[in-house]
């Protein structure tokens, strides 16, 4: 629709009737007649009580960047504005053409801006604009324009999070009442690599600020969602693997000497984590991720196995030395040969340590499975809930 729409206003713009007089001398003079009735600060009504049907039809070129950090969006949008001056119309003849185009520093064009754009945004540009003028009376003007506007980040559910990022476009001022079209065009939408687009609604509101008591605007609303596989494949997956992991730790022989190397690595790993996914989150979220909050569990927990972990391997040493320690002083104070007394022999003793540590050694795994398990299902139901 608005490609056809766009079409004819060109069409219109280069058709010149072939059946009579055309001149360039004619255009000329018609031309200055019509600016001189252009009055560029004065709105095209009779009467201080009437307003002016300034008709937006609008649409979304592309999706760009979506800062969470700055919480900000990047956007293409183009606008067709629509409004009638009643003095500008003229009867199509032979002589001149149904439509033209004048500079909009000469007319007067509703005075629209985006009201949370970063940086200050006027929707029709005064200077450098044009706008076509057709016999009727109705001036059109279309803008293409890439604007950045602000955007209330929820990273709570990350990397499956849907947020909901608003371009707000109002007057400034005069009788203008706006008339959005209920359909936004997305023909010539180009996909985003890192968001998918799931809806585009649009709603009127009265806007209240300082200096302006209200004003007309129009809200629309561009619902994204976040394509997560790129970081499911790199950041949960291997962080839940790790963390199951993580337990198994206490299941190495402690002869290995590998105990500890283990538990050091993840506990480093999840501490990388951590920081790489804070540094893509906005600092001032309202809401904390889950993700990193179970990163963060993760890395108390990893931490804790290190201890746990020294504690087996000096129950492990104590047992090697015991082993090995003489047994005569007590077996010559109660004057019974060792092998007379069960309690001070090495074979014994080496039992007694080993079935103790082994115990421990399986406490630790199971609770830390547990934790685990636990804190996985924690996570898993609220990024899918």
């Amino acid at each position: 629709m608005y490609i056809i729409r766009l079409l004819l206003i060109q069409f219109l713009l280069h058709f010149d009737c072939v059946h009579g007089v055309y001149s360039r001398q004619n255009q000329s003079n018609f031309l200055k007649d019509i600016l001189e009735k252009c009055e560029p600060l004065v709105e095209p009504v009779d009467n201080i009580s009437a307003t002016i049907d300034v008709q937006i039809d609008l649409g979304i070129q592309a999706i760009g960047v979506l800062k969470e950090r700055e919480q900000t969006l990047k956007t293409t949008i183009f606008l067709i504005i629509q409004w009638v001056d009643p003095d500008l119309t003229w009867t199509p003849n032979d002589n001149y053409r149904l439509s033209y185009e004048l500079p909009n520093n000469m007319i007067w064009t509703p005075s629209l801006f985006i009201v949370n754009a970063v940086v200050e945004e006027v929707v029709i540009e005064k200077e450098n604009g044009v706008s076509v003028l057709l016999h009727n009376g109705s001036l059109i003007t279309t803008t293409f324009r890439g604007i950045e506007t602000s955007c209330v980040v929820n990273t709570a559910k990350f990397p499956f999070d849907v947020q909901v990022c608003e371009i707000i476009i109002a007057r400034a001022g005069g009788n203008i009442n706006l008339i959005a079209s209920p359909n936004i065009n997305t023909e010539l939408l180009k996909e985003n690599n890192e968001w998918g687009l799931l809806s585009i609604n649009f709603k009127y509101v009265l806007i209240r600020g300082e200096r302006i008591s209200r004003y007309e605007g129009v809200v629309v609303k561009i619902k994204l969602k976040r394509k997560a596989l790129f970081h499911v494949l790199k950041s949960i997956v291997p962080s839940v693997l790790l963390s199951f992991i993580n337990g198994f730790v206490f299941l190495l022989p402690p002869a290995s000497g590998e105990r500890m190397t283990m538990s050091i690595s993840s506990f480093l790993s999840y501490a990388i984590y951590v920081t790489y996914i804070y540094e893509s989150l906005p600092a001032n979220s309202d809401s904390v991720a889950y993700f990193p909050v179970y990163l963060c569990w993760m890395m108390v927990q990893s931490g804790m196995i290190i201890i746990a972990t020294l504690v087996s391997l000096k129950l492990y040493h104590q047992e090697q030395n015991d082993s090995q320690a003489p047994v005569l002083m007590s077996a010559s104070s109660s004057k019974v040969a060792p092998s007379e007394n069960p309690s001070c022999d090495p074979e014994n003793v080496k039992t007694r340590g080993s079935v103790e540590r082994k115990k421990f050694d399986k406490i630790c795994f199971n609770v830390s499975l547990g934790l685990t398990c636990i804190a996985t299902i924690w996570l898993f139901s609220l990024l899918f809930a």
